[in-house]
């Protein structure tokens, strides 16, 4: 059997922003600019995409990925 393994590390800053004393914090990742996303691939993954460098929300795509 073949074992393929693609690397993927995003390389990212993150910043605890205080909502309120009943709420507490929330994180919000931002990815570098100079290198977000650096892959080893060694056969599945084609392209990755950055959409959206900030992550402050998950309901919004932020990295698109192809294989």
């Amino acid at each position: 059997m073949n074992d393929f393994e693609d690397i993927i590390t995003f390389n990212y800053t993150k910043e605890d922003i205080y909502i309120s004393r009943a709420c507490g914090f929330r994180t919000v990742f931002n990815l570098n600019d100079a290198d977000p996303v650096i892959t080893i691939v060694d056969d599945w993954i084609k392209d990755i995409e950055v959409i959206q460098p900030s992550i402050e929300n998950e309901n919004e795509t932020h990295v698109k990925i192809y294989f």
